[in-house]
């Protein structure tokens, strides 16, 4: 009997906990560098806009394909699985994908091991996973970050010399790239020649170092003053955004250098193209940070970051470039250049309501439209006569809606018009606008 009471009782108990847990939507996400394997170091980034989380909480990945590193922490996850809050409702982690997925398992033996699971026997699909609160009160829909193994194949067997993947798995590549959007470049390198030679028969002669890249954006930047200012493929002093192939600076090497990836095949990743050109790495003896900015760059921090106001007046035109080896013992100059593609801009917000004529006997209905990031949901707060009365604006970031039954709420109210404030989740007023009262029959 005391086992049947006490198997109860821990079963009312889970069913406690799991009532407890609340599950949000779903984050969009995307990876840098665009094509990746499980050698590399990738960073996950998470947007949590609209998603349910609370703004800033710590979050976690909880994921279990492959393998589940976190494996009976559910109810307080690791540190070594805590994302990063980058700010704006962004989120990222960065990783080693075969390092990640070593600890904490006794499956392989070796690293080796897994490395060859990952490579040749892993399925289609990718990072089986979720995102959740340390305790896992709340925590999101069940997703996939989906690997690159097949696109690397797939292209090593196209017969290209190079393709161009921008943006992510989820949306679909493209080869129109923009400013800020995930950028590779894979080159074949049975392909792929430089002097006469594949980048592969490069890779075999003796002495060989390094394939690297010097680049440049060619494209237009309107100032305060709405002057246009052209940026080309050209030095300094000159107006440029370039990132040379400088072979005393290490750091400009790891930069600008191509990578093996499996397949015969190399990559080049340029994050995003606004990361990659807002600065140049250099050594500590030039500059104790260890870079320097071009115009596209500011410092946080102590850190390089994209500059917000340059980037959202430059119109980029095209991406040019050449692949040179080992100390520029051969190469090419500018002999690569692809247009840009239009990158997305996020529309102004906009407000309206309905019906256009409003009478006091009228439901009324707000809208706003693309909204700020960070604005969350909007409450509305009407006040006409002495009455003041207010309600939320439900939805997500492209569109919130809320209503307003005027017969109920301005009954035995004397008025011509109400005046309407629109707040964010932080109280900030993002509208404010009188509305006239009619009669009802007009």
């Amino acid at each position: 009997m005391k086992k049947t009471i006490f198997a109860a009782f821990i079963c009312l108990l889970m069913s406690v906990a799991a009532m407890a847990q609340t599950e949000v939507g779903n984050p969009k996400f995307y990876t840098v560098p665009s094509i990746y394997m499980p050698t590399d170091e990738v960073t996950f980034y998470f947007d949590m806009t609209d998603v349910g989380f609370q703004e800033g909480v710590d979050l976690y990945w909880w994921v279990w394909q492959p393998l589940e590193p976190d494996a009976g922490n559910w109810e307080h996850s690791s540190d070594f699985a805590k994302l990063e809050y980058v700010g704006d409702n962004i989120y990222k982690k960065t990783f080693v994908p075969v390092d990640y997925f070593f600890q904490n398992q006794d499956r392989f033996a070796t690293k080796a091991d897994l490395l060859a699971f990952m490579q040749d026997e892993w399925g289609e699909a990718g990072y089986w996973c979720r995102l959740k609160t340390i305790d896992g009160s709340v925590q999101s829909g069940v997703f996939c970050v989906e690997h690159n193994r097949t696109e690397i194949a797939d292209f090593a067997n196209s017969g290209a010399a190079y393709q161009l993947f921008s943006g992510d798995k989820t949306t679909g590549y493209t080869d129109k790239w923009t400013m800020n959007k995930p950028l590779s470049i894979l080159f074949n390198g049975d392909i792929q020649k430089i002097g006469g030679k594949t980048l592969n028969e490069l890779a075999a002669t003796a002495g060989f170092k390094y394939i690297g890249t010097h680049a440049g954006i060619h494209g237009f930047y309107t100032d305060g003053n709405d002057e246009v200012i052209e940026y080309d493929f050209v030095d300094p002093p000159a107006k440029n955004l370039n990132q040379q192939f400088n072979v005393w600076r290490p750091g400009c090497i790891e930069k600008t250098s191509l990578k093996q990836v499996g397949n015969g095949v190399w990559r080049w990743n340029l994050m995003t193209p606004q990361e990659y050109f807002c600065y140049n790495p250099v050594n500590a003896d030039e500059d104790p940070r260890g870079f320097i900015l071009t115009d596209m760059g500011i410092e946080q921090n102590g850190k390089w970051a994209v500059n917000p106001d340059f980037v959202g007046s430059f119109t980029a035109e095209s991406l040019k470039f050449g692949i040179v080896g080992n100390d520029w013992d051969w190469g090419s100059e500018w002999g690569f250049e692809f247009k840009a593609g239009t990158a997305e801009a996020y529309p102004d917000p906009s407000f309206s309501y309905f019906p256009s004529k409003v009478s006091a006997k009228d439901i009324i209905t707000f809208i706003r439209q693309y909204n700020g990031r960070m604005d969350g949901e909007l409450t509305w707060i009407l006040t006409a006569g002495d009455k003041t009365f207010s309600g939320v604006m439900s939805g997500n970031r492209d569109r919130r809606q809320g209503s307003a039954n005027l017969l109920q709420e301005l009954s035995g109210i004397s008025s011509d018009s109400m005046h309407l404030t629109v707040t964010n989740a932080k109280g900030a007023v993002v509208t404010e606008a009188d509305i006239p009262l009619v009669s009802a029959d007009e």
